[in-house]
């Protein structure tokens, strides 16, 4: 089995949005613009994620070994997604037992 995935910074992409390893982009739409997620001068990513490839990312950290799974981090509110109850479901099927 694979060493489970880390909670440490991994990646900052162009929208400035730290990545961390056990993380899952899920696409919502937020107009807030808070500046803990999107930095000034910068408009959210236009993202349309299949739910197939929402599942996949997840069942890939999972197979990894991690028992958390990070949803939506930073220009997106992943409460706005229309299968994130599907999504969070599939997490706690497959035995995740810490999911934010």
């Amino acid at each position: 089995m694979k060493p489970a995935p880390t909670a440490c910074i991994s990646d900052v992409n162009e929208y400035h949005i730290i990545m961390i390893d056990n993380s899952v982009l899920i696409p919502g739409k937020c107009d807030l613009r808070c500046l803990f997620c999107l930095p000034p001068g910068l408009e959210p990513p236009d993202v349309d994620t299949s739910i197939e490839k929402i599942i996949q990312r997840v069942r890939e950290i999972r197979d990894a070994g991690s028992e958390e799974v990070f949803l939506g981090i930073g220009g997106f509110e992943p409460t706005t997604y229309p299968d994130i109850i599907k999504v969070i479901e599939y997490c706690r099927s497959i035995g995740f037992s810490t999911i934010t």
